[in-house]
């Protein structure tokens, strides 16, 4: 038979089990500050670097959500298109109508001088073959630079509430 003994085991249990509420507070704090880290990120990594900002509305809609009972912190989107930006796919072909016209308007000759429009094209419908996107990911590599620091900021509340 082999047998390990630990010296002061007893003691780390008794610090963690006297600990409870207090343990709770860093961990959560911990949660949040990771969140706070991730999205902060997030925002940066849309901000030009992994898709050319339009308008703004996905990097925008970027929302932390924490879960104190389960100390679960939550970044993410509900923006329809930022999964397929983050991962990639392709969409279905499908047809395209107008909405607010009679008719779709496409330019089909530009001035050189003006750089605007001098002849369209029109039409009732497009048939659009659909289209393969190239993952842009901005939430993965949000995560992945601050992992780093999120595991210190864990360590250190375990430190804080475990330490005399």
């Amino acid at each position: 038979m082999i047998q390990l003994e630990i010296s002061g085991m007893n003691t780390v249990l008794d610090r963690i089990n006297g600990a409870g509420k207090r343990l709770r507070g860093q961990l959560l704090t911990a949660v949040k500050t990771a969140a706070r880290r991730i999205d902060k990120q997030a925002k940066v990594n849309l901000s030009n670097r992994a898709l050319h900002v339009r308008s703004g509305t996905l990097r925008s809609s970027i929302r932390i959500e924490i879960d104190s009972a389960k100390l679960e912190g939550i970044v993410g989107t509900n923006v329809i298109y930022a999964k397929i930006h983050e991962f990639g796919g392709t969409t279905k072909a499908h047809i395209i109508r107008p909405r607010n016209a009679k008719v779709l308007r496409f330019a089909t000759a530009m001035s050189l001088k003006t750089k605007k429009a001098t002849k369209y094209a029109y039409t009732m419908e497009v048939k659009h073959p659909g289209s393969k996107i190239p993952a842009r990911p901005y939430l993965h590599p949000a995560y992945r630079s601050a992992q780093s620091e999120i595991v210190h900021d864990f360590q250190q509340a375990l430190q804080r509430t475990l330490t005399p």
